[in-house]
């Protein structure tokens, strides 16, 4: 079951932040959706503010409006923000990002993929990212079904990310509240 949002601590909302994101990353509906203007050489970062808190479980989760392609190449993960959004370079290519293939279901880190799940999320679905800061770990929900941990050993500092490359590609936050609980 998708997590739910704990009553006594003070949510946290999340929302993509054009200053944080590449320029072919149009960040619309007041933060809430993020479409790909053209086709890129490589996937782009759009990255969610505010940092994930340094404790706590935190979620949010996306809906796929537009995979831009049926084979559906975008990443959904953790950074911590260092990596050249600028100048194109993804979230999952650097040392310093964890994302989940919506393509083929693999964790990608330093541009290097490793089998993590068979779901495999296209247009219409929803994918959850659920990090532990606590525990340092990242779990991902495809259509509210937990995917089991992902990544573990996770950074301090983090932010939620979306690495897009198609044109037309849209994801939307539907879900933004943090902490929760399962």
């Amino acid at each position: 079951a998708a997590p739910q949002a704990a009553a006594a601590t003070r949510p946290v909302s999340f929302v993509f932040d054009p200053a944080r994101s590449h320029a072919n990353h149009l960040i619309r509906e007041a933060g809430t959706l993020a479409v790909l203007r053209e086709e890129g050489d490589s996937e782009h970062s759009a990255l969610l503010s505010p940092p994930i808190p340094r404790s706590g479980r935190h979620f949010v989760e996306f809906l796929i409006d537009n995979s831009g392609t049926p084979e559906c190449y975008i990443q959904l993960g953790v950074c911590t923000g260092t990596h050249d959004i600028a100048h194109g370079t993804p979230a999952y290519q650097s040392d310093t990002g964890w994302c989940f293939s919506c393509h083929n279901g693999n964790l990608l880190h330093y541009d290097q993929g490793s089998e993590y799940c068979s779901k495999l999320p296209r247009q219409g679905d929803r994918v959850g990212l659920l990090v532990d800061m606590d525990r340092r770990t990242l779990e991902v929900f495809v259509n509210s079904e937990g995917q089991g941990v992902m990544v573990r050993n996770l950074p301090e500092t983090l932010h939620f990310v979306v690495d897009g490359g198609d044109k037309g590609q849209a994801i939307r936050i539907i879900n933004a509240t943090s902490p929760v609980r399962s």
